[in-house]
């Protein structure tokens, strides 16, 4: 059964795009896996620590922080931070939006865009502090980008930006 986690829009609630993906990709030998060469216990931890991290990449990049090394929870959450600060001045990206929430009745699911950049050739990008790029990932981001031109933004691109946990690029 899913995970209660969505949207409400006008008293109906939807699913987010991430919810139906997790629930319709889980792999249930990779996950047995997982749990039992750790054991339950750390296992949870350890995604557990992903989440926060991913979390709290998420939340400085939504309010535009500048931190110090000693503000992050942990060496990896700098690191990603780093990789953020990275591409960010690489790439000098023009925000239109970040953080947007859409909700869309027609397609009965929801999501938060980590960022649509780029006015002139609107790019959808959606940062990860994965391990790896997943299939699902991208994924995630066709169902984003079907809720964005549902809403009238004409998008061009998409992108993930994987912020690396490890080595800080």
């Amino acid at each position: 059964q899913m995970a209660k986690k969505g949207y409400t829009k006008d008293s109906v609630w939807v699913p987010s795009v991430t919810q139906i993906l997790k629930h319709v990709s889980a792999d249930p030998e990779k996950l047995n896996e997982f749990y039992g060469d750790l054991g339950t216990k750390a296992a949870k931890a350890i995604s557990k620590e992903a989440t926060g991290i991913g979390k709290w990449i998420h939340h400085v990049i939504e309010k535009k922080k500048v931190v110090t090394q000693e503000k992050a929870p942990s060496q990896e959450a700098w690191n990603c931070y780093l990789a953020f600060q990275d591409w960010k001045n690489t790439t000098r990206p023009v925000f239109v939006h970040h953080e947007l929430k859409i909700i869309s009745i027609i397609l009965e699911y929801g999501g938060t865009i980590d960022l649509i950049e780029d006015p002139d050739n609107l790019t959808i990008t959606d940062f990860k502090s994965s391990k790896a790029i997943k299939p699902e990932h991208k994924l995630q981001l066709g169902g984003y980008s079907l809720l964005a031109k549902e809403q009238g933004y004409e998008i061009r691109r998409l992108r993930i930006v994987r912020l690396d946990k490890s080595l800080g690029i």
